[in-house]
């Protein structure tokens, strides 16, 4: 009965999509297009899809191109994108490395990475699920936030980079990973 259930969603995710105007070819664009259908979002010159339930909000700094507010079980979470110009903005180890030293993960817990590569654009990613660190420079949390998720992702192509950095309650934001890999496919010029 479970596989039912499943097919039905699945379904209805097709249908969602369907109604979504991609521009561009098939393949991962279709994808995105059925888990987002939402709003599109400018950061600097790229856009990309968010799901309805997503909620775009006004940026909290001049560094951040674009924000986000993801309504969950845990509470909200946030994405911020950042973009300094074209080829700037530092190395990508290097983000990734800061973004993993922002989390303090359970011992023997190394972060996730993941690459993939989509319509021109290169993309990084590394998850650590712990705690996020207070912030010593203003920019994070003022308090450690625990039982959390950071995705930090770095999407290279013309223009770029971009910095897609997505912190909140673990609860709330490990069910939107795939989700999260969507919106980042549905990135274009």
């Amino acid at each position: 009965m479970q596989w039912k259930t499943s097919l039905v969603a699945l379904a209805a995710l097709g249908l969602v999509g369907a109604g979504c105007d991609r521009g561009g070819g098939e393949g991962s664009a279709s994808l995105a297009g059925q888990l987002l259908g939402g709003h599109v979002v400018d950061a600097a010159g790229l856009k990309f899809e968010i799901p309805i339930t997503w909620n775009p909000v006004p940026p909290r700094s001049q560094m951040r191109k674009a924000q986000v507010s993801i309504p969950g079980p845990g509470g909200d979470a946030e994405l911020a994108v950042f973009h300094f110009g074209t080829g700037q903005g530092g190395k990508v180890e290097n983000n990734l490395a800061r973004w993993a030293a922002q989390v303090e993960m359970a011992p023997g817990e190394e972060p996730q990475r993941d690459y993939f590569e989509d319509d021109g654009f290169a993309v990084t990613m590394l998850s650590a699920a712990g705690t996020i660190r207070a912030s010593q420079m203003g920019m994070g949390p003022k308090e450690a936030q625990p039982n959390s998720l950071l995705i930090g992702a770095v999407v290279e192509g013309p223009g770029g980079p971009w910095f897609f950095k997505l912190t909140g309650p673990e609860a709330t934001l490990a069910p939107q990973r795939e989700t999260f890999v969507a919106v980042l496919k549905s990135a274009r010029r």
